[in-house]
């Protein structure tokens, strides 16, 4: 499990609610690429889906079932991490913008 202290938060909002979960950012890519390849122990700082991860807000079963047809964690994991955002640390910043400011190089 990543700690608390190097994980990022992932949110979506839908049906007027806010569902976070805390995630190591370098995984992320990975498991939107392929899910099977990374673990949710490995990829998860915590093992539950909240409305407000600050204030430890937890949904209720009905709502995790309504908005997200399952209250198995990898459905609710996946849709967040597939429809929502996911903040992104300074360094995957910085990496972003320097990836866009290299010249095009022409053959």
């Amino acid at each position: 499990m990543v700690s608390l202290d190097d994980a990022v938060v992932a949110r979506l909002e839908k049906g007027g609610k806010r569902y976070e979960i805390l995630v190591d950012p370098e995984l992320v890519d990975d498991f939107k690429s392929d899910p099977d390849s990374v673990s949710l122990d490995d990829l998860l700082a915590t093992d539950e889906v909240w409305h407000d991860a600050r204030a430890a807000e937890r949904p209720t079963e009905e709502k995790l079932t309504s908005t997200f047809g399952s209250t198995e964690l990898l459905d609710c994991v996946s849709t967040i991490l597939r429809d929502g955002s996911i903040q992104l640390t300074t360094a995957q910043r910085k990496q972003m913008i320097s990836d866009k400011r290299q010249p095009v190089s022409y053959t």
